[in-house]
């Protein structure tokens, strides 16, 4: 429809230019959201592999973990929520408030800090595919598998 309404209203070259501006400002989101699905369907994707270190986590003693959204896919992956005791904190709450009543925290990291502009144009922030998540444990666990591989888990 919109391409429609270019061609009736405007003059022809400016529809064109005003067209392809259009199909551009939907085109890169869209193979942004296309990619972390495409790297979501794989059989070890990020978020399988984080949650089975978490899973670890919890079978060497980290028994709570503090959340800033309510349990769902595109704000935690996979975790057994029988065995945690979760803790909703405010979403302007930082790791370190999570850490000063949990075992572990995590919360997405659409836009990690140092990592430039390109998150800024390739983030899906609304997604939950190959969603990216900051993790950190409180230092006085004795067991630390996210250390070993990196805290983040990014595209």
């Amino acid at each position: 429809e919109a391409f429609a309404a270019l061609a009736t209203f405007l003059p022809r070259q400016c529809g064109t230019v005003i067209g392809i501006i259009l199909l551009l400002t939907a085109l890169i989101p869209g193979a942004s959201y296309l990619h972390g699905f495409l790297r979501d369907c794989r059989p070890q994707s990020d978020r399988i592999q984080l949650g089975r270190r978490i899973s670890r986590l919890q079978q060497h003693g980290s028994t709570t973990m503090a959340i800033f959204a309510e349990p769902a896919p595109y704000c935690l992956p996979p975790v057994d929520l029988w065995k945690w005791k979760l803790m909703l904190l405010p979403k302007h709450a930082t790791m370190n408030d999570g850490l000063r009543t949990a075992d572990v925290a995590i919360r997405t990291a659409d836009f990690p800090r140092g990592a430039g502009v390109w998150p800024f144009l390739t983030a899906t922030p609304i997604s939950w595919a190959n969603k990216p998540f900051a993790i950190e444990q409180r230092q006085d666990s004795a067991y630390d598998p996210v250390a070993q591989k990196g805290a983040l888990l990014s595209h």
